[in-house]
């Protein structure tokens, strides 16, 4: 049957088809550019967390109660500690040496000297003067001497072990470059000595510390 004019269809040509392709497909390009152009330049625009390297130390007063031999306790001791710690937004990580003095029974002493390693996390909101933190606190105590009186049990001198814990502090605002912590800790001391001529001993207890600390920058802000 003929077709009406009113109902007639013209058919579409290929050409007239790519051309509206084409423009179809610049159009969608030219929405999409600017759109993918913003989210790079708010990508980008976010700040980077600054880092800082920090000279540290500190001492500290640790309460023990450490048996090394049987009946022989370690109280109280002096400890002190140096190292470095890189800073990067709220988290630190530290490392150094430390050592402390222990005194142990009424006349004899011991003293573990090891290298440690000091993972923090700031807590609270940056930009405050004071702000707390979290750490943890791990040893390898590469010399662990004791020299205790009137021991009816044989003790070798030298000897190692390990030291692990944690516990939380508060970070003063900067006087100047330097900046002022007071932190407090518990933490598992291990020790043994090796079979010797003159014997061998293990000791195992836990000890609380409180420590104040300085820091100062090396490289980096404050």
């Amino acid at each position: 049957m003929p077709n009406s004019g009113l109902f007639r269809l013209t058919p579409i040509r290929p050409a007239a088809a790519l051309r509206a392709a084409a423009l179809v497909t610049l159009a969608a390009a030219t929405v999409a550019a600017p759109l993918s152009a913003q989210r790079t330049r708010k990508w980008s625009s976010r700040p980077t967390a600054p880092w800082s390297l920090m000279l540290v130390g500190g001492g500290s007063y640790s309460l023990s109660d450490l048996e090394i031999v049987p009946g022989t306790d370690q109280n109280g001791g002096w400890s002190w500690d140096a190292g470095l710690r890189i800073e990067r937004g709220r988290g630190a990580l530290g490392v150094g040496f430390e050592r402390t003095r222990y005194d142990v029974g009424p006349d004899g002493a011991g003293t573990a000297s090891g290298l440690y390693v000091e993972p923090r996390l700031a807590l609270g909101t940056p930009g405050f003067g004071v702000r707390p933190y979290a750490f943890l606190h791990g040893a390898r105590i590469f010399d662990y001497d004791v020299n205790a009186c009137c021991s009816v049990y044989p003790i070798s001198e030298d000897a190692n072990g390990w030291s692990y814990g944690g516990g939380f502090g508060l970070t003063s605002a900067p006087v100047g470059f330097v900046r002022f912590d007071l932190s407090a800790s518990v933490s598992r001391l291990l020790g043994e000595s090796e079979l010797e001529n003159v014997g061998s001993w293990e000791g195992a207890g836990p000890v609380v510390a409180i420590r104040l600390g300085a820091s100062v920058p090396l490289i980096g802000g404050r």
